[in-house]
């Protein structure tokens, strides 16, 4: 059965306080979709001009993470130089943080300042080749693939593509925790998880549907 992982992707910071809420007591471990404008098109919290303060005041003033004590968390970071951020996730609490291969040039600065403090993982685009692994796979602990072209939007339609690519990696790194994000929900789920996907991340599948409970069973079921 895969673990079932809800993408929230905030609007504001009360929009993330109200999807954590929301995932109290349905699952262990929630993904927060971060974007900067720059790395992806798209903006979220805490990057969205109006609420930067909160995320300040979370820093500077070492307040907690919204429904810590209830639900863990991992970033999902698609921003640009993320070596400049990391700490400040590390410091919020952040379990896992997944950078993208191809966001920084520095990838080595980022695996030096979180190795031994969080979990590392690094996510691959469709078009991503997964040699850049390589020189990481000592340090991380999960490879997320992106299941769609374009990264940072929710309701992107789901990329066939990733389904050799899973294959493909599932065979160079069996002892590596491959996660889908992007273009998961009921229909392409059973497809993911038998080409290895162990991890999917699912944001509009849950937070659309009616019933956001019956759809992560769902989810897992399959």
């Amino acid at each position: 059965m895969a673990e079932i992982l809800p993408a929230v992707m905030p609007e504001s910071f009360s929009d993330l306080e109200e999807k954590m809420k929301l995932m109290e007591g349905l699952v262990s471990m929630v993904q927060v979709d971060v974007m900067d404008g720059i790395f992806v098109p798209s903006k979220s919290w805490p990057y969205n001009e109006n609420d930067r303060e909160s995320f300040t005041q979370l820093i500077e003033k070492k307040n907690l993470f919204p429904s810590w004590e209830k639900v863990s968390f991992e970033v999902d970071l698609m921003v640009a130089n993320p070596e400049a951020v990391v700490t400040d996730w590390v410091t919020l609490g952040a379990k896992r943080i997944i950078v993208h291969s191809n966001a920084t040039e520095n990838m080595d600065e980022v695996i030096r300042i979180l190795s031994g403090r969080v979990e590392i993982g690094i996510a691959l685009h469709i078009d991503t080749p997964i040699s850049v692994i390589e020189r990481y796979k000592k340090h991380i602990s999960v490879i997320q693939c992106m299941g769609i072209k374009n990264p940072g939007y929710q309701r992107e339609p789901f990329c066939e593509l990733v389904i050799p690519k899973i294959k493909e990696i599932k065979n160079a790194y069996p002892d590596i925790m491959i996660s889908i994000d992007g273009g998961v929900n009921e229909e392409t789920a059973p497809s993911l998880v038998s080409a290895g996907a162990e991890r999917l991340v699912s944001g509009s599948a849950i937070f659309d549907s009616k019933n956001p409970k019956e759809t992560i069973l769902a989810l897992a079921s399959l």
